[in-house]
């Protein structure tokens, strides 16, 4: 199955890197787990990660930062700080949620940036 899906994300016209961390974030909003988001994504990009022209942590990079981003609801972490942090849901999602699509963001640009300048391969 993840050749057949790597083989149709070929086509796209998506960086490798950016469809690592659109597949991870995609993952992790939908079903809620990082882990999950990490395992199912690396199986879909393994068979593409030949075609890499920088070296293959910066595809570990991206889908980690793939998997951070939008920690909601469905996200058993988003439940932790909630109530370790004493908050509401609304202010979990103002405070919390933001700051995770934040992180994800960031990482995504931060392995655009390292990958550009550093490209190690």
């Amino acid at each position: 199955a993840g050749q057949y899906i790597a083989n149709g994300l070929e086509g796209i016209g998506l960086g490798l890197l950016v469809t690592a961390w659109v597949i991870a974030a995609g993952v992790r909003v939908v079903q809620g787990s990082a882990t999950v988001a990490i395992v199912t994504t690396a199986g879909i990009m393994a068979p593409l990660a030949s075609g890499l022209d920088v070296n293959v942590a910066y595809l570990v990079m991206s889908i980690g930062a793939g998997a951070s981003f939008c920690s909601w609801y469905n996200d058993s972490g988003f439940w932790i700080v909630k109530e370790i942090g004493g908050l509401t849901q609304a202010e979990t999602l103002k405070t919390w949620t933001v700051a995770t699509i934040l992180i994800g963001l960031v990482g995504l640009l931060s392995t655009l940036v390292f990958s550009t300048v550093l490209p190690l391969a």
